[in-house]
Formats: C-alpha cells, structure tokens, sequence
C-alpha cells in the first residue's frame, strides 16, 4: 500500500516538528485502516472503526426532569469548579471515539457534512422534511414563556389543530433573532446534531388571536401565572415588521417523541441504561463549543436543549433522543445592558477571574468589551464581528463543564467539520432567513466565512490538520485542510513520511 500525505509548512516556515507529526498522523490512519480490514473480533472504541453507537436498546420511558435555572449558573460558576480543583482530576481525552478520531453516530449525533458532501440547498434545508409546510391561520395563542431575555408563544392553526412555537422577533435588532435560529439550526444539522425544523413566517395581525380573556405565562423556573389577552397584544406589537406590516416570526413545530426536560452538559441520566459515556467525556459534547463560538451562541445551558422519548408507533418502550435547540441569542445579540453585551463571548455572566484583575488593577487592564463597538451599519447584528473573534479564548455566558475539558484534539474533530462549509453553503443558510436588507446578508455570510477560517487556523494548526481519509484503490489519500481550504499555497508546503 502506497500512502499520499499532505502537510503544510506552519507561517513561520519551520517543517521539521511538522513533518514528524504528519508522519505520526499517517500512521495512525495507516494503522486504522489496517486494524479494520484484518480485525475478527467484535467492535470496539478502541480498535475497529465503529461507526454506530447503539444506544437506542428499548427501555421504559424515564421521568421527565426539570432543571434551575439559576442554580446551574451557581453550579458552574462556583462549586463545580471548587470541587474540581479539590479533586486534581487529570483531563481524560473523549471516550466516544473511533480509530480514526471520529464520533460515531448515536442518539446524540449523526455523521453529516463531517464525513460526506452535501448540497447547498441541502444544508439549508437542515432538518426540515422535504415537502415544505406552511402555516394554517388563523392563529390561537395559547400560552407564553419566558426565556429569559423575551417571549415565546405557543399557538394551535384553527384549521387543522397543529401547534406551532412562535419566536417573536425584537424591533431593537430586527431579524438578528429569527435569522440566529434558522442559522444556528442549520449550521448544528449538518454538522451533526438534531434541532428542530425552524421557519420564518410573516403573519397578519387579523391572523393571530388570544384563547380567552387570559393565557398561561411560564417562567424560567417552570412557574405558571395568567397573562391577559392585552399584554399579549402589547408584546406582538413589539415585534419586528414587514413593509407591509406583517409581524416576522421564527415558526417551529413541537420536537418529535414525548418531552423529558433538557440534557445537561455533565454526567449520566440516571434512568436512562443507554447514558453510559459522561456528557463530558464526549467528543460531540466538548466539540460543540467551536460551532458555539463560531455563531456566538453564548447563552449555551442546558435550558437550551431537550430530550425526547422516541418510540414506534404502538409501543410504550423506546430511547432517548437528545435536541439542540434555542440559537436566538447568537448573532451578536444586546441584551437589557449594553456594557454586559459587550463583554458576552469574552467573559462569563459572573467571572470571578476577571473580577478579581479588575479590583487588583482598578480596572485598568485593557479588556476586548473596552474596544466593543457595533457593526455598523449593520447593527442588528450588534458586536457580531469578526476582527475580535480568537476561537480559543471565546467564552458561554457560564464555565461549561464539557467545554472546559475539550482538548485539541476535540477541536481539531470539530473545527475540520466547520472547514466543510463552503460559501455557497453559508450563503444558501442565510437566504433561509429572508432578511430584509440584502446588504445585511451580505454582512452576515462574509463575518460567517471570515469567523469559520479563524477556526480552522488556529485549531487545524494544533495537530496534523490531515482529515478524512479515503483509498483509491491500494492508494491511501489524506485531505490537508491548510491546503484545501486555501489557507497556504502549495509553494509554501513541505511533505515528509
């Protein structure tokens, strides 16, 4: 077997540790291939390349849970990292690996773009069917929720009985809302996680009303109280508009299988036999803090995802299937205080390091929020640039427990994906979101592309940036992502096996 290895010279042209990791690269795919051609035992992580993670055995449906919003914040902010630090635990690598580095696929994730090409109009698609669906109005708003930083409503179509979660869309950044979550729900699809099939959708006032004098209102915590019928025609009128005055809304339908409460970043469900790898510990967990930075979704907690009971049509025993959802507050979002919005991606909520520097220094330390300014003229887009974007100082709103244990090789996976999205496939995403201002959408796939080749640099460079490997006969061919993608020329490239 013959081997054709690519590796590109680092910026500073310096080609001998280069050269040794792309040997030690070429080997481990060498050696991975040739484990899975002559192996006879059963798969396992460790040897063969396992593609499929079966964790969907039948099991009894577990107890929906709920969570708290402010003690997960307390949680991750304080005493998780206090008991960490008691505990000088070692950084283990990622437990749900194949040979090859690569996560199989499970009812956490599914191989997309990460090992196959997909269309354009494929990736924006994204999780929705085929056969498009359309709104059946008129509307009935049948109860609210806070999120935490807004209104959602959900609505049932008079004509046939479907719900509908409706995502309002705020006049003080118009379209950047609805426009996060058609491409935060893309860009999580295709590079492998579910969500949920989000539209936009332009509705008549005379389409949208109230069922009775007042609807339940739901807040963070789970608590119900009544809003009445003016206050919700108080907050639509809040809402971003069309031209012709029709309210602009991020339409989704209920998540497949029977609700069970968001998943958390950390541990096992105790009553789900399949939960057997700590989130953690898992590639496709930690990994998703590049996508995350990639799009700046900040406001990343476990209220921001769901766990769905799946089962087959008649049975009452099925699987746990676990949902991304909620990419509203990516995209350069300015929340209630403009300063704190500044420091979002660069500091936590409450970020006790900082606070400390701060009091030390008496705040003269230069920060990056002190340089924050909008991105004018687009400033729907609020501080969503790309001239302050280092993908490896970005920060959530509060420390992720599985975010914090990504190594570089969990980045390297991660970021060779987002290298996979093309300016076509960029573009056809933000079409999805039917922005008003063709200049915006202009502004938003250029900061997209420029902010994706940010992140392949700086994490493809941490390891042999040699990806998905294929043969071509007795011919083994590696994919250099530096090269491929157009990062550095090949006269500034050197090969050594």
């Amino acid at each position: 077997m013959t081997t054709e290895i690519k590796r590109p010279v680092d910026d500073g042209g310096t080609s001998g540790t280069l050269g040794s990791r792309a040997l030690g690269m070429g080997l481990l795919v060498v050696a991975a291939v040739l484990s899975a051609s002559c192996a006879t035992s059963s798969p396992t992580f460790e040897g063969d390349i396992v593609w499929e993670d079966d964790d969907r055995h039948p099991i009894e449906a577990p107890e929906p849970r709920k969570a708290t919003k402010y003690w997960e914040m307390l949680d991750h902010t304080l005493f998780r990292p206090i008991n960490q630090a008691l505990e000088l635990a070692h950084p283990e690598p990622a437990a749900n690996v194949n040979a090859l580095g690569e996560v199989p696929n499970s009812s956490w994730y599914t191989n997309r773009l990460s090992v196959r090409d997909l269309s354009p109009e494929r990736v924006a698609r994204g999780p929705c069917p085929e056969r498009e669906w359309n709104l059946e109005g008129p509307l009935r708003v049948t109860r609210a929720e806070h999120t935490g930083h807004g209104l959602d409503f959900w609505a049932v179509a008079e004509s046939t009985g479907q719900r509908y979660r409706l995502q309002p869309d705020r006049r003080t950044q118009p379209g950047r809302a609805t426009t996060a979550d058609i491409v935060g729900s893309r860009i999580y699809w295709a590079a492998g996680y579910e969500t949920p099939c989000i539209r936009i959708a332009f509705v008549d006032d005379s389409e949208m009303t109230v069922d009775g004098d007042t609807i339940p209102l739901e807040d963070v915590h789970g608590h119900a109280d009544a809003m009445p019928r003016e206050d919700v025609h108080r907050q639509l009128e809040k809402v971003t508009r069309r031209r012709d005055g029709a309210l602009r809304i991020a339409v989704s339908r209920p998540l497949p299988g029977r609700p069970l409460g968001p998943f958390e970043y950390a541990g096992t469900r105790r009553d789900d036999p399949n939960d057997v790898v700590p989130h953690q510990e898992r590639r496709d967990v930690r990994g998703a803090h590049v996508f995350a930075a990639w799009i700046n979704h900040f406001d990343v907690r476990q209220f921001n995802t769901a766990s769905q009971f799946i089962t087959e049509e008649g049975e009452t025993r099925g699987y746990v299937q676990h949902f991304w959802t909620d990419f509203d507050d990516a995209l350069g979002a300015v929340w209630f205080s403009d300063s704190m919005s500044r420091r979002f991606s660069h500091s936590y909520y409450v970020d006790l390091a900082d606070v400390v520097v701060d009091f030390v220094t008496f705040g003269l330390v230069p920060r990056p929020w002190h340089k924050g300014r909008v991105g004018k003229p687009h400033d729907a887009f609020g501080y969503f640039r790309a001239d302050n974007f280092w993908p490896r100082q970005w920060k959530p709103g509060f420390p992720n427990p599985a975010y914090q244990r990504m190594d570089r090789h969990d980045a390297a996976w991660a970021a060779r994906i987002v290298s996979r999205f093309s300016e076509e496939h960029l573009e056809a995403i933000v079409e999805r979101a039917r922005l008003r201002d063709a200049a915006d959408a202009r502004y938003l796939v250029e900061t997209l592309r420029k902010r994706r080749n940010r992140i392949v640099r700086e994490y493809a460079e941490q390891v042999a940036p040699l990806a998905f490997p294929r043969t071509r006969g007795e011919t083994l061919c590696v994919e250099d992502l530096l090269v491929g993608g157009g990062y550095l020329g090949s006269d500034r490239t050197s090969y050594r096996v």
